[in-house]
């Protein structure tokens, strides 16, 4: 990200990015700098999990992935490790 929040001389804050070398916000509470990151790492996360849904839908059309996981994989690897398989519905029923 290559953010830092910088104290001003009034006591309020800024944003200086290391990527642009420059301010990037000013004038800003507390409040309004914690929010700023967490819109900030929102953005990131979707993004990443855009990229990862878009990787799933290209390995599905080649029938090819080192990167994701059958569901019988997964159930596998879970078995293995935890000595259990997992149960659709009582995840479900679990998480109403």
């Amino acid at each position: 990200m290559g953010w830092s929040v910088v104290k001003q001389p009034d006591g309020k804050f800024a944003i200086f990015s290391s990527i642009v070398d420059d301010i990037i916000c000013y004038d800003c509470t507390e409040e309004e700098i914690i929010e700023m990151f967490a819109w900030e790492a929102y953005d990131i996360a979707k993004k990443n999990a855009e990229m990862l849904m878009w990787q799933r839908a290209e390995d599905e059309k080649s029938g090819y992935s080192l990167r994701f996981k059958t569901w019988d994989r997964m159930c596998e690897i879970i078995k293995d490790v935890h000595g259990y398989i997992p149960d659709l519905e009582q995840l479900r029923k679990e998480h109403e």
